[in-house]
């Protein structure tokens, strides 16, 4: 008999916590929003900033399917830059944008000072805007120029960064927007 009693118990428990469990899913899980546009109206500036460096791909030419990457170089591209100086420029290019983003990340999570922070996209935007060469490192530059074949002009490199770049400051300029014009 205790045996029994034991089993009734044991299932009461279980039901109950069902019934717990279906009553959350109909009534709390309908109010919460798991969408992408939620999350990023809750995240912080610096987490935001985190991600953004983070999705930076590198490879963003060199991915493309062969004939995406002719159209490019044929519509977009100096005739002076092969593929292979494409994907180099771009991936060095893109590495040094990465690098500068996750420093605005780094710099708003450890030492937040909006005013310091929004200074330095606003630095960033316009010499992404005005002058891109100037804003690449030295060392980044000196690797870009030296194509397989020949030393690229700053024009040609400057051609081929604008074409990537534009996303960038698109970006940037949300961010500056939305954080340092309240």
């Amino acid at each position: 008999m205790t045996l029994l009693c034991e089993k009734m118990k044991y299932t009461a428990t279980v039901q109950q916590y069902v019934f717990v469990e279906i009553f959350f899913q109909l009534c709390c899980e309908a109010r919460i929003d798991y969408s992408l546009n939620f999350r990023l109206q809750n995240e912080t500036l610096c987490e935001q900033l985190l991600i953004a460096s983070l999705e930076i791909n590198m490879w963003k030419f060199s991915d493309l399917p062969t004939d995406k990457q002719t159209a490019t170089l044929l519509t977009a591209m100096p005739c002076t830059v092969s593929v292979t100086d494409v994907s180099k420029i771009s991936k060095e290019f893109l590495k040094d944008i990465q690098q500068k983003m996750s420093r605005l990340a780094y710099m708003c999570e450890v030492e937040y000072d909006s005013i310091e922070l929004c200074k330095a996209m606003n630095s960033l935007y316009n010499m992404w805007k005005s002058s891109p060469l100037e804003e690449i490192e030295n060392d980044t530059l000196v690797r870009i120029k030296n194509a397989k074949e020949k030393v690229l002009t700053d024009e040609d490199v400057e051609i081929v960064i604008d074409f990537f770049l534009e996303m960038y400051i698109d970006q940037l300029y949300r961010f500056i927007q939305t954080s340092c014009f309240k």
